[in-house]
């Protein structure tokens, strides 16, 4: 049974207040799966009976797998060409070079892009625009954790995206103080009739449900692209989001059961 299959139909979540609905709850429980397999916390084969040796056996196929797909994409240095008719970097070139920074971070950029891709089927960044009062300001490219990042798109074009929303949990109600509030934050990225887009800063909390938008966050997006990046590790047709390289990370639990039957 792939890990897809076994989560298909529960939805058995964390209780409390969210407010994701419940297409997001279920992919945020399958990228967790798949992480879950990556990182080695597989089922286990064998019953263990009370004060008896464990004899379950976990040889992680699935981590070496990801691992050499992350190598295949991103283990050489990448460099970015504008004008390759000259061996001298252009201007241009050297302004990206400075927004990718030095080669040890921009490969380990990449290669956390790539996990990303690979694990969840999705990889995403977000683009940041230089701060406007800084003069030597770059624009930021973050790798987003696919997991919060819903899309809302045409409902007769998959490939029409019309928003990005980012939802995360800000943080937990005091365990000491009773009837401690829960905050979330969504930043809701939505096409414009004019072809820019704009960005709706909100937050929600436990007593207050409703989404509200935060005093002087939200802003436009001066650019005719979006400034989410969103691409498919495997390609799934008329689907927004792809496939994981784990989605028959099952095989795993075969290989278990026979090393832990030795």
């Amino acid at each position: 049974m792939a890990l897809r299959d076994m989560l298909f139909g529960k939805h058995d979540h964390a209780p409390g207040f969210s407010p994701l609905t419940q297409a997001h709850k279920d992919r945020q429980a399958l990228f967790a799966q798949f992480w879950r397999y990556y990182r080695g916390h597989h089922r286990k084969p064998l019953k263990v009976r009370p004060n008896t040796l464990d004899d379950n056996t976990t040889l992680n196929y699935s981590k070496k797998n990801v691992n050499k797909s992350v190598q295949f994409l991103f283990g050489k240095p990448v460099t970015f060409e504008i004008d390759s008719m000259t061996k001298e970097r252009t201007p241009a070139e050297l302004y990206l070079d400075r927004v990718w920074g030095e080669a040890e971070k921009k490969a380990m950029f990449l290669q956390k892009l790539a996990l990303n891709g690979c694990v969840t089927g999705t990889a995403a960044v977000r683009l940041y625009q230089p701060e406007p009062n800084m003069s030597d300001s770059l624009p930021r490219i973050v790798n987003i954790d696919p997991s919060i990042l819903d899309v809302v798109t045409h409902v007769d074009d998959v490939e029409e995206i019309l928003s990005y929303r980012l939802t995360w949990k800000s943080g937990d109600p005091d365990p000491y103080r009773a009837g401690g509030t829960s905050i979330w934050k969504r930043h809701r990225i939505d096409l414009q009739e004019n072809g820019f887009w704009f960005i709706t800063v909100e937050i929600a909390k436990t007593n207050s449900p409703d989404w509200q938008e935060v005093p002087n966050e939200s802003a436009a997006w001066p650019y005719e692209f979006a400034p989410i990046i969103i691409c498919q590790n495997l390609p799934i047709p008329n689907e927004i989001w792809g496939m994981s390289d784990l989605e028959e990370a099952d095989i795993n639990d075969a290989i278990n059961f026979t090393a832990s039957n030795i």
